[in-house]
């Protein structure tokens, strides 16, 4: 937080819990990692079939919608 970067903000549904917004600059910050790790996982990726290279995006989506059900209890 000190670098600008998020914001802590407080949940209307919850205000014992604290929710942190990047303001614009992290959300620069954020895209930019973002491609950053896409192009790594594209070259890495390059050789790999389409059904390989699916799998493992397929496999991901579903881990995280998971987490955030089990973490989050929705």
């Amino acid at each position: 937080m000190e670098a600008g970067l998020l914001r802590r903000g407080v949940d209307q549904r919850d205000g014992r819990r604290s929710l942190f917004v990047p303001p614009q600059e992290g959300r620069d910050v954020l895209a930019r990692i973002r491609g950053f790790r896409c192009r790594v996982i594209a070259e890495s990726t390059a050789g790999w079939s389409t059904a390989d290279r699916a799998a493992p995006a397929r496999l991901l989506t579903r881990f995280v919608r998971d987490f955030e059900a089990t973490t989050t209890g929705t």
